[in-house]
Parts: C-alpha cells; sequence; structure tokens
C-alpha cells in the first residue's frame, strides 16, 4: 500500500470512507450479495484491505464493569468481544519485571499489530501494575469507612482508643501513614488480596496490558458507557499479513525497531495502575465465579520472545537491516488465507445447527488444511446460505 493511498484513507471522515469503500468494490466481481456486518473485501491497485462494521452489545456482567466512583466501564473481556472486529493481534513479553523488595509492583510490556483506518500500525506500550500502591488505597478506604479498623497517623504515634489492639503502622509518604488492627477481618482479607497480588502479580497485569493495547485501535471508542448495557458500533480494518511477518513486526518493536516500513511503529506513553477500585474490578474478570475457570480470552495471538535489551544493545538491533517490504506471492496467499479463515469462524457462529451439519458435509476438511480457492469456495457456500434466511425472514 503506498503512502499517499494510506494518508487518503487516514483522513477520510466515515460518508468519505463509504464512498471510496463503494467505489473500491466495484473493481472486483462478487458472487453473492454480502449480508450487513459481514466483512468486505476490496482489492486495489496498491494491495488488499479488507473492512467490517458490526454492533457489539455488552452488557454488566458480560462485558461491562462498575466501579465504585468511576460508573461503568468497558472492561477487559468486553474489549475482548470488540476485538472480534477490530483484530488486533496482540503479543506479550512474557519476561515480568518485579519492583522493589519486597515486591511493590511489576513492569510487564507489549505490541499490537492492527490497522487504523486502513493504515496497519504496530503499538507497543509498558505498564507497571502497582499493587502495593492499590493496598495501601484499600486500607485507607477500611479505616474511612469503619473506624474500628485503624485511623490514619504518622509514624511513631500510636492512634488513641485502640489500647490491646495489635496495631501495624504502613507508611504512605513523608512519615504519614495509616495504623491498622491487623487482627481485624477486614484487615486480614485486605492483608490475603496483597500476598495473592504479590505471588502471582503478572496476571492482572498481562489482562490489562492486553485491555489497553486493544484500546489503541478503537479508534475513538469511550472507556465509560452510560446504563448496564451499551450497543456500540465499531469499525475494523484488516491487513493482509502473515503471521510470520507479524510476529517479526511485533519483536522488533518490542526493540524500538520498525522492521517493516509498511507498518507504522507507534510507541504508547508508559502507564501505571495504581486504582484499588479499577484494579479490584479487573481481577474480577479473571475467574468465571460459577465455575472457578480462567475466563477464555478471544483473540489471542501470544508469542516468546525475550527481555528488550539496554540502550546500548537496542541501538545495535537498530542498525540491524530490514525485511524487504515486498511480499512474496506466498506470503500474500498465507495473509489472505489467515484473513478469510478469521471471517469464516466469525460467520460460521451465524449458521443455524443444520447448516453448520450441511456445511461440513460438502467441505469435510478442517479449515487449516484447505487451499484458498477453496476457502472461497466455502465463503461463497456461506454467504449464500446466509443470505437465503435473511430473505426467508423478510418474507415470512
Amino acid at each position: 500500500m503506498t503512502t499517499a493511498l494510506q494518508s487518503e484513507l487516514a483522513n477520510l471522515n466515515r460518508d468519505e470512507l463509504v464512498t471510496k469503500c463503494q467505489a473500491l468494490q466495484e473493481r472486483i466481481v462478487k458472487q453473492g450479495k454480502t449480508l450487513p456486518g459481514q466483512p468486505q473485501y476490496f482489492m486495489t491497485p496498491d494491495g488488499y484491505i479488507l473492512w467490517q462494521e458490526r454492533t457489539v452489545s455488552l452488557r454488566i456482567g458480560g462485558g461491562l464493569t462498575c466501579i465504585p466512583g468511576v460508573g461503568t466501564v468497558i472492561d477487559a473481556l468486553g474489549w475482548d468481544r470488540l476485538n472480534e472486529v477490530l483484530r488486533v493481534h496482540v503479543y506479550l513479553n512474557p519476561n515480568a519485571q518485579m519492583i522493589g523488595s519486597p515486591a511493590r509492583a511489576v513492569r510487564v510490556s507489549g505490541a499490537a499489530v492492527g490497522c487504523v483506518g486502513g493504515v496497519p500500525q504496530v503499538h507497543t506500550l509498558s505498564l507497571t501494575w502497582a499493587f502495593y500502591d492499590m493496598f495501601l488505597t484499600e486500607l485507607i478506604q477500611k479505616v474511612k469507612k469503619n473506624r474500628v479498623c485503624g485511623a490514619m497517623g504518622i509514624k511513631g504515634e500510636r492512634p488513641k482508643g485502640f489500647d490491646g489492639k495489635p496495631l501495624n503502622f504502613f507508611e504512605i509518604e513523608g512519615g504519614a501513614g495509616v495504623w491498622v488492627d491487623v487482627s481485624h477481618d477486614d484487615i486480614i482479607t485486605t492483608l490475603k488480596t496483597l500476598q495473592e497480588r504479590r505471588s502471582k502479580p503478572d496476571r492482572a497485569a498481562y489482562t490489562f496490558l492486553r485491555r489497553n493495547l486493544i484500546r489503541s485501535f478503537s479508534g475513538g471508542i469511550s472507556q465509560k458507557v452510560p446504563g448496564d448495557s451499551a450497543d456500540i458500533p465499531v469499525r475494523g480494518w484488516y491487513y493482509p499479513i502473515s503471521k510470520d511477518r507479524l510476529e517479526k513486526i511485533a519483536i522488533a518493536a518490542m526493540r524500538g525497531t520498525q522492521a517493516d516500513k509498511e507498518v507504522e511503529l507507534k510507541t504508547c506513553p508508559d502507564e501505571k495502575m495504581a486504582d484499588a477500585n479499577e484494579g479490584a474490578a479487573l481481577e474480577t474478570e479473571l475467574v468465571d465465579e460459577t465455575t472457578g475457570e480462567p475466563v477464555e480470552r478471544a483473540g489471542a495471538a501470544p508469542m516468546h520472545t525475550e527481555p528488550a535489551p539496554p540502550a546500548a544493545a537496542a541501538a545495535s538491533s537498530a542498525a540491524l537491516p530490514a525485511p524487504p517490504s515486498a511480499q512474496t506471492a506466498q506470503d500474500a496467499d498465507d495473509g489472505q488465507r489467515e484473513m478469510l479463515i478469521d471471517t469464516l469462524a466469525v460467520m460460521f457462529k451465524d449458521l443455524s445447527r443444520d447448516d453448520k451439519v450441511a456445511l461440513k458435509q460438502r467441505f469435510p476438511k478442517p479449515a487449516a488444511s484447505m487451499t484458498l480457492d477453496e476457502l472461497n469456495a466455502v465463503h461463497r457456500h456461506m454467504s449464500d446460505t446466509l443470505a437465503q434466511r435473511a430473505q426467508r425472514a423478510i418474507f415470512s
């Protein structure tokens, strides 16, 4: 895709994008009519792009979380749902860095490859999960809400009214802090939470990091929503790119290097999560309370990488030659196959049980082993099936 086309697509408003896509669509021969909400493919003289627009419905407990004092927000599971349209590929560096002794925070990093307005980009982000700061905030909230738990004060001056109580002091700043009764049930619970966070701090940190990487491609979708449900229109731009190329781009980006001149590198400002309420709300998303099992994340593309090198090593790695921008025909086919398989997975969910049985009888091979022509045949069959069902619904 040329720089001129990238700039043009990035600067178009919604109506202009629709007009542009309609003009591009006329250049290819389409078999059947694509249903609303299904992906649209366009071949241009400068390359192949795809976009999809769909409304995603979220609710409390199903993509939305209510945070006291903040309101209702899209949680990590909700961003995973939105990512079914955005199709951002997230890569997490497995090397978490503990901060402090004993540990007071954990720092994690990652990269995400996606598309903004048809322009492919890779975003990198480092995030600090400050679980000890959350702990101090929770202690302050406890003593404000229930004065028998403890009191605010200064180091060395035990507060009055707690005779015979096992008090412990936790310093916040400059000798000021909070005295708490470590025998009180609320304080014991808070101490247990700190221990759990300290034993597996990267778990919540990676969830929050993944959420914010996806958000960086969302095109202005607000994190906060009114009420306890929301229908959110999402437009996702796809760029045909092979898995190997994605991984090379992400690994280089986490080293601070742009390995592919066609994919723009953007470094997001470092973030710190120290809000106790939001931290607690995020942690509730990690486990299904009814089954006790971890919640499955949608659209993950895990990758193992080595830690980011120090500045000197990063400078030397930046000098390495970037891979050639021109892709082979096989790479282009692989990219198309991956995008088409993703599309078929979305369409498959909309089929009835009988339609799915008929599809498997006609195309028994797994999608991963099909050729590009076979996948296109499956796509035409599913499009026809969904179109016929829509027509029956209209005239019934």
